[in-house]
């Protein structure tokens, strides 16, 4: 596994849903480009391919599908803290992209 991987590192989509968003992100921000439409690809890890860390933002998807289908939460383990900063990361990144000026966030992968 590369270290160091940014927005701009070569991507390793395993999974199916991982292969159809890095499609998407290449028809969306080709589509946009141009139109007048301001277009950001918000790249939360999942088409990097396999993490070298604890993956604790999808701990949060396994809980919040207990939740729907079981009617109940369970939480396996420790780690509670780091899927808490993942969720408050994930959504400091989306506040910024929908309030910043656009012609910074225009065509960006973040």
């Amino acid at each position: 596994m590369e270290a160091g991987l940014t927005e701009s590192s070569e991507l390793h989509p395993v999974s199916l849903y991982a292969k159809c968003k890095a499609e998407v992100e290449k028809v969306v921000l080709g589509q946009a480009s141009g139109k007048g439409m301001c277009t950001t690809v918000l790249r939360f890890a999942t088409v990097f391919g396999l993490s070298p860390r604890m993956r604790f933002d999808l701990a949060i998807n396994v809980m919040t599908k207990n939740a729907y289908t079981l009617g109940k939460i369970t939480v396996d383990g420790g780690g509670v803290s780091g899927a808490v900063r993942a969720c408050a990361r994930r959504s400091e990144v989306i506040l910024h992209v929908l309030t910043d000026d656009a012609s910074r966030v225009d065509g960006q992968i973040l």
